[in-house]
């Protein structure tokens, strides 16, 4: 491998151009080999972790509808009063969602403030940029979201006739 620094003002095709001639060689920029190395080498491995942080997403939003629907469950007494004394279905929805919301939200601290904790004893470099952690805040609170949906349906199935028996 030969690094070749051209200094400024200089013509990059003129230097890229006599160095092909050389003939057994391939010129490659810097961009060039940025994305050979991340797409050729480093490609499988950036789907292998894309393939963890979705397994572990989905196993995220499993324990987050279960632990929703347990609480919904244990609370039906007191959905059924809520309905007998009139509140509409959006308030008690609106609880249900805050707290797969709140659920989602500690989850999400905790992890951020675990992963910055240990990514600087890592022996590799572990770079986490700003829009990563916005697209990971994202899907985690819609997944948060969605996973009430199950517990948000047993709620409204209560029928307010259920506090009396």
């Amino acid at each position: 491998a030969v690094i070749v620094e051209t200094l400024p003002g200089a013509d990059k095709e003129v230097v890229r151009d006599a160095i092909k001639r050389w003939g057994d060689v391939e010129v490659l920029t810097q961009q060039d080999q940025e994305t050979l190395l991340l797409d050729g080498r480093l490609g499988k491995l950036r789907v292998q972790i894309l393939a963890f942080t979705t397994m572990t997403l989905l196993i995220c939003c499993a324990v987050i509808a279960l632990t929703i629907y347990t609480m919904t469950i244990e609370k039906v007494a007191q959905i059924a009063l809520l309905k007998l004394i009139g509140a509409r279905d959006r308030v008690i929805i609106g609880m249900i969602a805050q707290q797969a919301g709140m659920i989602g939200f500690c989850g999400l601290v905790l992890a951020i403030a675990i992963s910055f904790t240990i990514y600087p004893r890592f022996p590799r470099t572990v770079l986490i940029t700003q829009p990563d952690l916005g697209v990971l805040s994202l899907v985690l609170m819609a997944l948060s979201l969605a996973a009430s949906w199950f517990a948000i349906r047993r709620a409204l199935a209560v029928r307010a006739q259920e506090v009396l028996a």
